[in-house]
């Protein structure tokens, strides 16, 4: 589990559902939550999705980079 210490923007986590999201920025005025990206098939989709540090289980490579090698 990530603690708001452990978190920089462009990092990649897997969430407790599975999803790939990587960290965009944080929220203002919230002291934790953070804008994150989500993976979908073979891009990053930038909807603004908001996590929390305790949803997030795993830190993992960025599959963008997988996908361009």
């Amino acid at each position: 589990m990530a603690t708001i210490y452990d978190l920089k923007p462009g990092q990649v986590w897997r969430d407790y559902d599975g999803f790939l999201l990587r960290l965009d920025r944080d929220v203002p005025g919230d002291g934790s939550a953070w804008y994150c990206d989500v993976w979908c098939s073979d891009h990053w989709s930038h909807e603004d999705c908001r996590i929390e540090p305790s949803d997030l289980v795993a830190r993992v490579a960025d599959p963008a980079e997988q996908v361009a090698a």
